[in-house]
C-alpha cells in the first residue's frame, strides 16, 4: 500500500491517542491513528468497571500530589488541558457526565462506549485516518529526527512527527504489552522498568481468607517494609478469597511490589479508625468494659469494625473471641488496643498486568519537554499516556493525565 505523507502518525488507540489524533486533526493536520486490535478504546472501555471515571473535580495541586513520584512533569500539561476543559470537551460532544462520590466524574449513562464514540467522532470528523489490525514495530529515522513508523509488516509510513501512545503492560489483552517503551529504549531514552500498579495484593494468611468479602471503610493503611513504614492512605479496603483489594490498598500496591521486588518483608498496616492511636483504643476499650463488664469483647469493638474482622484482630492479640470484658487482663487490654491501631497483614506478592489497571515506570519524564511532551533527544518524536512514567491513584486520575498528555502531544507533534 502506498501513503502519502502525513503531518503526524499517532501509535495507540487508547485514551491519549485518542485524545492527540483529535487535538492534531482539530489543528488541521493530516494525521493517522494506527492501533494494533481490531478496534481503538480496547482498554478505555473497561475503565471504572466499564463506567469510565474519566477524571475528578480536584485542583491541579491535588492532582499533582496524586502521580506519587513524578506528578510535578503534568503542570504544564493540566494548564494546557484539564478536568473542566475536559469535561466541557465530551459535554460539547454529546456526553452527559455527572459527579459521584468523592468528586470522581463519570458519564451519566454509565457507558465507557459514550466516551470512545466522542473521542472516535471527533478525530474522524476532523479527518484523521484511522488504520487498525497494525501493530508498529519500529520508527523511522532521518538525520535524527522522527518521519515515520514502520509496520510488523515491514511497511514504512512516512510522517512529519510521530506520537507514541502505545500504552504500558496493564490489561494485556486490550493490546498494551510495552512494546512502546522498547521502540523507546532502542532510540536511546531511559525506560523505568514495567512494573503492575492499582493492583490487588496476595497474602497467604488463614485469617485473611477468613474475612473474604468483608469490606472496611475509611481505614488508614500503611506500608511496612521490614518493619519501617514506606507509605500511607485513607480509603476503603476490601479483604478477598486470595488477600487484600479496594481503593487504599490499590493505591498503595506499586510501592508494594517495589518493596516485594526489593526482597524486603512487607507487610499492611490497618487502623481501623484513622487518627486513633494506641492509647486511645486503650481508653475506648475500658470504658466499654467498664459500661458492659459482662459483655463479650469481641461485642465490644463491634462499633469499631465488622464481627469478623474483630475475632481475627483478637486472634492475632492471643485473646478468646468469647472472653468477657471484665475478664480481660492489663496486658491482654493493651495487647488488644494495639491490635486495633496496627493489625498486619503479611503480603506474599501482588497480582500482575492482568489485573492491574496501570503500569508504573515507562519513559523517563526527564526526557521530555513537559511544555510539549515532545523528546529531548529525537526530534519529531512525542509521548503520550501510560507509555510514560507517571501512574497515579485510583480516582480518575490516570485517565486525565491520558487525556491531558495527549491533548498536548496531538497539538505540537
Amino acid at each position: 500500500m502506498t501513503h502519502s505523507t502525513y503531518n503526524t502518525i499517532v501509535v495507540g488507540g487508547g485514551p491519549a491517542g485518542l485524545m492527540a489524533a483529535a487535538a492534531a486533526g482539530s489543528a488541521g493536520k493530516k494525521a493517522l491513528l494506527i492501533e494494533k486490535m481490531s478496534g481503538p478504546g480496547k482498554k478505555l472501555l473497561l475503565t471504572g468497571n466499564g463506567r469510565c471515571n474519566l477524571t475528578h473535580t480536584g485542583d491541579a495541586g491535588s492532582f499533582i500530589r496524586a502521580y506519587f513520584r513524578t506528578g510535578d512533569f503534568l503542570r504544564n500539561a493540566f494548564s494546557r488541558f484539564f478536568n473542566a476543559d475536559l469535561t466541557g470537551y465530551l459535554e460539547q460532544h454529546g456526553v452527559q457526565l455527572r459527579e459521584e462520590e468523592g468528586g470522581k466524574i463519570y458519564p451519566v449513562s454509565g457507558r465507557a462506549g459514550d466516551v470512545l464514540d466522542a473521542l472516535l467522532s471527533d478525530a474522524l470528523r476532523h479527518g484523521v485516518r484511522v488504520m487498525t489490525g497494525t501493530e508498529i514495530v519500529d520508527i523511522i529515522l532521518e538525520g535524527g529526527a522522527a518521519r515515520g513508523v514502520v509496520t510488523a509488516a515491514g511497511e514504512k509510513i512516512p510522517a512529519g512527527s510521530v506520537v507514541l501512545a502505545s500504552g504500558g503492560k496493564s490489561y494485556p489483552g486490550t493490546g498494551s504489552t510495552g512494546a512502546g517503551c522498547e521502540i523507546a529504549a532502542r532510540l536511546g531514552h531511559v525506560v523505568t522498568a514495567l512494573r503492575p500498579a492499582l493492583v490487588p495484593l496476595a497474602a497467604d494468611d488463614p485469617d485473611v481468607r477468613s474475612l473474604a468479602g468483608v469490606s472496611l471503610r475509611d481505614v488508614e493503611a500503611a506500608v511496612l517494609a521490614d518493619g519501617e513504614s514506606i507509605i500511607s492512605d485513607t480509603g476503603d479496603l476490601l479483604f478477598t478469597h486470595e488477600g487484600l483489594s479496594g481503593p487504599v490498598v490499590l493505591n498503595l500496591s506499586g510501592d508494594v511490589y517495589d518493596q516485594l521486588y526489593a526482597g524486603k518483608e512487607v507487610c499492611i498496616s490497618l487502623n481501623v479508625k484513622p487518627g486513633y492511636r494506641q492509647d486511645q483504643y486503650d481508653n475506648f476499650i475500658k470504658h466499654e468494659v467498664f459500661a458492659n463488664p459482662s459483655k463479650k469483647v469481641k461485642n465490644s469493638i463491634k462499633s469499631l469494625l465488622p464481627e469478623k474482622c474483630a475475632e481475627a484482630v483478637l486472634r492475632m492479640c492471643g485473646i478468646d473471641s468469647g472472653k468477657a470484658g471484665n475478664q480481660l487482663t492489663r496486658d491482654e487490654r493493651r495487647s488488644l488496643a494495639a491490635g486495633l491501631a496496627a493489625f498486619k497483614v503479611r503480603i506474599s506478592g501482588t497480582k500482575g498486568f492482568d489485573e492491574a489497571m496501570v503500569t508504573r515506570g515507562g519513559v523517563c519524564v526527564d526526557e521530555v519537554d513537559p511544555k510539549t511532551m515532545a523528546s529531548k533527544k529525537i526530534k519529531g518524536l512525542y509521548f503520550a499516556g501510560e507509555v510514560l512514567d507517571i501512574d497515579g491513584k485510583t480516582g480518575g486520575y490516570n485517565l486525565q493525565a491520558a487525556f491531558s498528555t495527549g491533548y498536548v502531544a496531538g497539538s505540537f507533534a
